[in-house]
């Protein structure tokens, strides 16, 4: 028998668990279905920028964040040949491990009452007449139909790898936490590399002492090389002696990335696209919360339109498609200016901040803070 739903939602990381959370305080009951079981570990530096402050705490979820995370004050950038800045103003941030965010997500999540399905698979997605979206889980216990009136997809780039809808670049990352590197444990670090470029390493402080050390390259860029390689050539090469006295915790981790500059077809009637599924990543930074979260609501309120009978299901896609190009796309267009542009010229950005026109913005927007 093939159940029905009002609404699936496939991914319980920052994009799912946002949309979530505002179609239950709209008034909706979502099904929320994850591949993964929580708590788990994910490749993501953990930067929270205060674009992503405001969507957390406009979902109830800053004040228990906030408790968690280090907090940041200022952010040192590496140049791919030896220039480095600091940015002391407007550089506020925090970090905070995704285990833990989305384990503040998913117990938000429980004690809202939405039903989450870990450990279960999207196996197949397909629209038919009448623009119903239907869906086939696998868990352990098999597989199971459902047809949706809307079907949210926000399980990251995996899927929209999968996807026919909307098409990025790949990124691969790494990344691992150790303990007694040489750190200021007030900055967060993003050092360009050649080997990597147009993309950069970090060293990002983390609650508790230790902090994690990272890297992302897009795939055309590795050459044949493993990204374990990439990953160790580069802290020999740029961290060196700091390295001497750390020791790692933990396995090291890996994710895919995708990210674009234009979010086009991200939505279409029943069948919305959120997060890194909707390659809502800023293309040089690889930061993808702060979108994730702002896509996550924009899709609940689409859904809940038309669910209400505000509009209808085209008008309401049509309405978060223009929702993503007014709030999300413009910081995805200045990171792909940086990533084709500014990257090369960061040496000279930084000799000539004073004087350049817009020198210290560039260097601010490179941050996405």
């Amino acid at each position: 028998m093939v159940a029905r739903r009002d609404v699936v939602v496939v991914g319980a990381g920052p994009a799912g668990a946002a949309c979530a959370l505002t179609l239950a305080r709209l008034g909706h009951d979502p099904l929320v279905v994850d591949r993964a079981s929580f708590p788990r570990a994910k490749a993501c530096a953990g930067g929270l920028s205060p674009g992503a402050r405001d969507a957390l705490d406009e979902l109830g979820l800053w004040p228990r964040v906030q408790a968690l995370a280090h907090r940041v004050t200022r952010a040192r950038i590496e140049a791919m040949w030896g220039a480095d800045y600091t940015v002391l103003d407007t550089a506020q941030g925090w970090v905070l491990p995704r285990r833990d965010l989305d384990m503040i997500a998913v117990d938000e999540i429980r004690s809202a009452g939405i039903e989450l399905r870990e450990g279960t698979r999207l196996a197949d997605v397909g629209q038919r007449a009448g623009e119903d979206v239907e869906l086939t889980l696998s868990d352990p216990r098999g597989t199971t139909g459902i047809v949706a009136r809307w079907v949210v997809l926000a399980g990251g780039a995996h899927m929209a790898r999968r996807l026919d809808m909307v098409h990025g670049r790949l990124l691969q990352t790494l990344m691992a936490r150790y303990e007694g590197v040489e750190h200021d444990r007030e900055a967060i670090e993003l050092i360009f590399d050649e080997d990597i470029f147009p993309h950069y390493g970090w060293v990002f402080p983390e609650p508790g002492g230790g902090c994690n050390v990272g890297l992302c390259v897009e795939a055309h860029r590795m050459g044949g090389r493993t990204v374990t390689e990439i990953f160790e050539s580069f802290v020999r090469r740029r961290l060196g002696a700091r390295m001497a006295h750390a020791r790692q915790t933990g396995r090291p981790v890996g994710h895919p990335i995708m990210a674009t500059p234009v979010p086009h077809g991200a939505g279409r009637a029943g069948l919305l696209v959120a997060g890194e599924a909707a390659c809502l990543v800023n293309p040089v930074t690889g930061e993808g919360i702060g979108p994730a979260l702002r896509s996550g609501v924009h899709a609940a309120r689409a859904v809940a339109s038309a669910l209400s009978g505000e509009k209808s299901k085209g008008e309401a896609a049509a309405a978060y498609r223009r929702d993503l190009t007014r709030t999300v796309a413009p910081s995805l267009l200045v990171g792909e200016l940086l990533r084709d542009v500014g990257v090369r010229n960061l040496d000279f950005i930084f000799d000539n901040r004073h004087w350049l026109f817009g020198g210290r913005r560039i260097l601010r927007a490179a941050l996405h803070l």
